[in-house]
């Protein structure tokens, strides 16, 4: 048996060993390939399930609902918040954005224990431009030493 093949114009003929064999195996570069796609794919699922059960476990979360402009230096945030634990003070950090989505203004509010567990708020906020939207950065049940508790702070000041 011959290691060459004939090519049909008669000139010289390439060994099978350079160019791979027809029928030979799918060699370790495929196999490598094939394990390496898998592992992505595990860990893929693996951080999927991790943020779905982090976003699931979070006592306190809020949502920006909509902005409105008091006038040049006020602007007002409606937010919602979502409380698992109405019996705990929460509090959430939202702030003010201009059209070119630079951050002017910025507000601590605090939600006193009670009240219902899905609340709409308006938070009034001092702001250094006109206000184009607003976002919440985030929430959370330990509410800094130096808030009082006793007042939510939705006024501009």
């Amino acid at each position: 048996m011959s290691t060459t093949q004939p090519t049909s114009s008669g000139a010289q003929p390439r060994p099978r060993s350079r160019y791979g064999s027809a029928t030979g195996g799918g060699g370790v570069s495929g196999k490598v390939v094939a394990v390496f796609a898998v592992a992505m794919l595990a860990l893929l699922v693996i951080m999927g399930a991790r943020a779905f059960i982090q976003a699931q476990s979070r006592p306190v979360t809020a949502e920006f609902i909509s902005q409105e402009r008091i006038d040049d230096s006020t602007g007002r945030l409606w937010i919602e918040v979502d409380r698992k634990d109405t019996s705990q003070d929460a509090y959430c950090i939202v702030f003010a954005v201009d059209y070119e989505h630079n951050e002017i203004g910025r507000r601590e509010v605090v939600i006193p224990a009670g009240g219902d567990k899905l609340q709409r708020l308006a938070v009034d906020l001092p702001t250094r431009s006109p206000i184009a939207s607003g976002r919440v950065y985030g929430c959370s049940e330990n509410v800094p030493f130096y808030m009082d508790t006793g007042t939510t702070y939705l006024d501009a000041r």
